[in-house]
């Protein structure tokens, strides 16, 4: 009995060692979000702000000319196929899809202020791979982003390593 207690406590401990830090940060920045919601009535944005959508954490991209609107990529990822990756991002709720081209884009303009942001808080930086897109190629494959450098191309439908992120507008 007093070893399979030390083994549980040992469990616990490293338990502990790994996941609070990284559960720590996420209260932090819901904390912080909640107190600016709380202050301010008309909240202004900046790209790589983390803020919530709907209950979903998400980075800011891209925002509009008064700062109050914009659009947010999802702090996680996922590898699939290409209708895989739509069913993905819509199972996140209202208003989440697969980013179009553009989106891509913009988001791989603004890699390094959403990087920063995703990495300081635990979630997984903007890897070197490529996105899928919304847009069908043809009726076998459909447009991919790479979003470290920024490269165009396309790819059968069914190939399924490629990495997704979901957008919103808020």
């Amino acid at each position: 009995m007093k070893k399979l207690t030390t083994l549980l406590c040992l469990l616990f401990a490293l338990f502990a060692l790994f996941a609070l830090p990284t559960f720590a940060q996420h209260v932090r920045v819901d904390a912080d979000m909640e107190q600016r919601s709380n202050t301010q009535t008309s909240k202004r944005y900046r790209v790589g702000d983390m803020v919530l959508i709907g209950g979903e954490l998400v980075v800011v991209f891209a925002i509009t000319a008064d700062a109050q609107h914009g659009k947010a990529m999802s702090v996680s990822e996922s590898s699939a196929n290409w209708i895989d990756a739509g069913t993905w991002c819509v199972r996140l709720g209202q208003g989440w899809h697969l980013p179009s081209r553009d989106e891509l884009r913009v988001i791989y303009s603004k890699c390094s202020e959403l990087n920063a942001p995703l990495e300081a808080n635990g979630f997984t930086r903007i890897r070197n791979q490529w996105y899928w897109s919304s847009e069908s190629y043809d009726s076998d494959r459909a447009w991919s982003v790479h979003l470290i450098y920024g490269g165009t191309g396309h790819y059968n439908k069914t190939y399924d390593c490629n990495s997704v992120r979901a957008v919103s507008a808020f």
